[in-house]
């Protein structure tokens, strides 16, 4: 957890800010231009190729004669050049920015490629990203949609003729504007010296393709033999990024209030504004890749770490207590790459961790979005866990949620199970679980459940089916039934992500009956055709 509380980042800037603020540009050499109205693409404020990061960072400041080629600060007993600052302050546990854009809006701020400190400048290009990363999060919270009592076009109305890179540039050079074109002669200031710098339009867009929706991710760790991970905040599908909005909505479509850090309710309601996943665990837990990919940050300081998997796709871990892989170091799924802890703006040992696309720098919800109403984030969500068509409770593709009032179970597919105690309202209900597929071929499948039968268990078991027409919802009674794979019923299902969702929500009574949550399976139903008999004469 990380809440960007700096935001007088203006510590040591020059006066020769003072004429950039006027719509000029103040070069190295203190060459001054007015600048021409125009506009930035999305992608200019987001984009963070593979094609510039630190190596190409310095070989840029040493195109420009820039004494920040030699500059090098030392950060928690690492010594780092300005290269390595700019990077890592692009490239964080909640943003990710275009090292371009904070090279930029650096530029203007001092007058120039210079720092004339001899430390500072990380605290200094944090802040600065922490800002715009908030403005473009805020920008883009003007873009979600279905929700209560607010109207699309009402939100949006900011955004009419812009973007949210546009939209975080305007109010970063204009406090408190409350229009676009109160800051539009230093965005213009800004949008020339991205020209002068990198001899590019910052209205250029990136062509890249739509990243695959294939799942592809394993748990960052190992399940304990005798209990599992629980997860403590989930991804905000409202406004991830925008810490000061005080409701979440979660992957399974709740939408819930409240939900500020300090108010929140752990493994329930945590928390506005949160952009990944939270895994509670003890500092010197075994952590491992999601997937096999390259390294291309390590930040030993605060415990972060970047992997870039080649496929649109990044992960990040962060709070690390120590990191064992390499700058560069190619790596396999399932590859220990360190261990957990609580550095960096942590309140507790946990590992935080993200899904991001790597175009634009936008993180998303490895669980999904399963609700009818259409997912409020712009930015699609989907199940990204890797498994096959049957999942167990001890699967990466299963994950159950809250974390107490469960029970481990020898019984059950697999040799256990977990069960909890059913409720009757939906103030009494805290405990359920997802498991997810990816279904390669469309077609009909049979769904299953398999759980342990007992006397003690519920009558009234809800699964949630998501097929190609939604939601279906199955209610079975696993007390007279169990202890066998128990028919759901037949699906169509398109290609794409599947899931199956339980509560311990019922209509028992008494209740407090057992909810079991054991494994899932896809069936798919072979076509049979009758072919006539030929009798030869």
């Amino acid at each position: 957890m990380a809440l960007l509380n700096n935001w007088n980042f203006r510590l040591f800037a020059p006066l020769g800010v003072l004429a950039v603020m006027a719509g000029l540009i103040v070069g190295n050499n203190a060459n001054l231009r007015p600048a021409q109205p125009k506009t930035v693409s999305q992608d200019v404020l987001l984009s963070a190729p593979l094609t510039f990061r630190s190596p190409e960072i310095q070989r840029f400041f040493e195109q420009k004669s820039s004494p920040l080629a030699a500059y090098t600060e030392t950060v928690g007993g690492q010594d780092l050049s300005a290269s390595d600052l700019f990077w890592i302050a692009s490239q964080g546990e909640n943003f990710g920015l275009s090292p371009r854009a904070l090279l930029t809006t650096f530029y203007l701020d001092q007058g120039g490629l210079v720092w004339p400190h001899t430390g500072g400048l990380l605290d200094y290009l944090q802040a600065m990203a922490g800002k715009l990363a908030a403005l473009e999060a805020e920008g883009s919270s003007l873009l979600v949609h279905d929700l209560p009592g607010q109207p699309p076009a009402d939100r949006a109305k900011d955004l009419a003729e812009t973007n949210t890179a546009q939209y975080a540039l305007d109010h970063f050079y204009s406090a408190g504007a409350k229009s676009l074109s109160d800051g539009q002669g230093s965005v213009s200031a800004w949008v020339a010296a991205y020209q002068d710098l990198f001899a590019e339009s910052a209205s250029a867009k990136a062509v890249e393709p739509p990243p695959s929706t294939a799942p592809f991710l394993r748990l960052p760790f190992d399940q304990p033999k005798d209990s599992f991970v629980r997860v403590e905040s989930f991804f905000d599908h409202y406004t991830p990024g925008n810490f000061t909005e005080p409701t979440i909505y979660r992957f399974d479509g709740k939408y819930l209030p409240s939900a500020q850090f300090k108010t929140c309710w752990g493994g329930m309601t945590c928390y506005s504004g949160h952009n990944g996943i939270d895994y509670p665990m003890p500092i010197g837990t075994p952590l491992v890749a999601a997937a096999s990919g390259k390294v291309i940050l390590r930040y030993d300081y605060e415990g972060g770490l970047i992997i870039d998997h080649g496929n649109g796709y990044r992960t990040v871990y962060w709070h690390m207590d120590k990191i064992i892989v390499n700058l560069n170091q190619a790596v396999n799924a399932g590859q220990q790459i360190g261990w957990s802890g609580n550095r960096g703006q942590s309140t507790g040992p946990h590992l935080h961790f993200v899904l991001r696309i790597s175009a634009l720098s936008r993180d998303i919800d490895p669980y999904g979005w399963w609700a009818v109403q259409k997912d409020p984030w712009p930015y699609p969500s989907n199940f990204m866990w890797r498994g096959d068509l049957t999942v167990d409770n001890r699967d990466g593709a299963c994950q159950l949620f809250y974390g107490g009032y469960w029970t481990r179970d020898a019984a059950g597919y697999g040799g256990e199970s977990w069960y909890t105690l059913s409720g009757r309202t939906f103030g009494a209900s805290t405990n359920w679980g997802i498991w997810g597929t990816y279904i390669d071929r469309p077609g009909s499948y049979q769904v299953y459940a398999f759980w342990p039968k007992s006397p003690e268990n519920t009558t009234g078991a809800t699964y949630q089916v998501w097929h190609a027409g939604g939601p279906s919802n199955i209610t079975v009674s696993q007390r007279d039934d169990g202890s066998r794979w128990v028919l759901l019923g037949t699906f169509d299902f398109k290609q794409g992500q599947a899931a199956v969702i339980l509560t311990d929500l019922t209509k028992d009574n008494p209740p407090k009956q057992r909810v079991y949550f054991d494994a899932i399976r896809w069936e798919p139903v072979e076509k049979s055709y009758y072919l006539p008999e030929i009798i030869r004469n």
